[in-house]
């Protein structure tokens, strides 16, 4: 709980949030648009649903990815979040704190190798972001950690299935594009993969160690999922 998690219940958390028609944008390869989906969310047992909609992550009009996808979980897997002012940490950035009508500095440290490992990733893997966290606050983290453009496409909470008021469930179908079986989640929190755990992975979690060497140590098997015809066989 010493990361974003405090930022959540300061200022990120809100009400029940009404889906979204938006674009997104990619620094090069492509673009990506977040098309409104008619199709209602089922209820999934013994879970309370709070949205009522999808939304469907599109690539644009003539693409065709020969590889599979990755999406990447920002808070305590890519990046530790927070607001008093650590020791040690890489960048900082400011977001609107709309209850205090005042902007909200939190310094943000990036997991060690983290430059190396989304180098790699991308020669075998499309990278998406995934992150239970707003937009404003995906775009900015992103924006710094991913200078090269690597990450061809970024979805936030709105993209999210909210259940029992306070967990958010992250489903890969929005991702268009991509069949199942090329799909894979990396995360470090068992409620973000449970709607698909045979494409997730989960990792440990982050909270700002300079010692961590995580990504370093699974780029391996990732270069190896992304050969396999699928996925969901492999992680099972």
């Amino acid at each position: 709980m010493s990361c974003i998690r405090h930022v959540y219940q300061m200022f990120i958390r809100s009400k029940q949030e009404k889906l979204i028609l938006k674009k997104c944008s990619k620094q090069g390869k492509m673009n990506k648009i977040i098309t409104q989906n008619d199709e209602q969310i089922q209820e999934l047992p013994d879970l309370e649903i709070t949205l009522n909609q999808t939304t469907q992550v599109s690539t644009f009009d003539g693409y065709q990815s020969k590889k599979k996808m990755l999406a990447l979980d920002l808070d305590e897997t890519l990046v530790c979040s927070k607001l008093q002012k650590p020791a040690n940490y890489d960048f900082e950035i400011a977001l609107d704190d709309p209850s205090q009508n005042s902007k909200v500095i939190l310094y943000v440290a990036t997991r060690p190798f983290l430059e190396q490992f989304l180098d790699e990733m991308s020669k075998y893997y499309d990278l998406f972001v995934f992150t239970a966290g707003l937009n404003e606050y995906c775009n900015a983290i992103v924006d710094k950690i991913d200078p090269k453009g690597l990450i061809i496409g970024r979805l936030s909470r709105e993209h999210c299935r909210m259940v029992n008021e306070y967990k958010y469930l992250k489903d890969l179908k929005l991702i268009d594009g991509y069949e199942m079986k090329d799909k894979l989640l990396l995360d470090n929190s068992p409620y973000s993969i449970e709607l698909q755990p045979e494409n997730g992975i989960l990792c440990p979690d982050f909270y700002g160690s300079k010692h961590d060497n995580y990504l370093l140590t699974v780029i391996d098997k990732l270069i190896f999922l992304s050969d396999v015809p699928d996925v969901t066989l492999v992680q099972k």
